[in-house]
């Protein structure tokens, strides 16, 4: 009986660990989300002000000029302001593909701690399974039934 209870004792015991280690990866992962959404965020901000600040600047120096906006300096500004978009468009796309693998880790995770829920739930049945069988047939130690007492020394 004893080998049965042990077993089974392991086996909630390494269910509960599973069941950790899988809610550590799902918490792991929303981390990754929030801190890619988040520098993403960021990351486009400081796109767009920089962009503002260097278009902002071009028209200052245009206008001081006494330039119109016209030609030469109107590509040179039509063109920084493209740059800038294709930046936005690189930063979303890495911000997206960071969310991406952050919320994949966290669909690993929940998948883990419901397989190691129901892997311990079934190791569990065999084990009773294998027991109820042994019990019923009589079971007894390995060895007669005095063999324990001389395997520790106590004969």
């Amino acid at each position: 009986m004893w080998p049965y209870l042990l077993a089974g004792g392991a086996t909630l015991l390494s269910m509960n660990a599973n069941r950790k280690a899988a809610g550590a990866e799902i918490d792991a992962g929303s981390a990754d989300l929030s801190s890619a959404l988040l520098s993403g965020h960021f990351r486009e901000k400081g796109i767009r002000e920089k962009r503002d600040r260097v278009l902002g600047a071009m028209r200052a120096r245009a206008a001081a000029s006494g330039v119109e906006m016209a030609g030469s300096p109107l590509e040179v500004l039509l063109s920084s302001a493209a740059q800038a978009e294709r930046d936005l468009v690189i930063s979303r796309h890495i911000t997206e593909r960071n969310a991406d693998a952050a919320r994949a880790r966290i669909s690993s995770g929940v998948a883990a701690k419901k397989q190691a829920g129901a892997a311990g739930l079934l190791r569990l049945g065999a084990l009773g399974f294998a027991a109820g069988k042994d019990f019923k047939a009589g079971y007894q130690p390995p060895g007669g039934p005095d063999d324990w007492m001389k395997e520790y020394g106590w004969d």
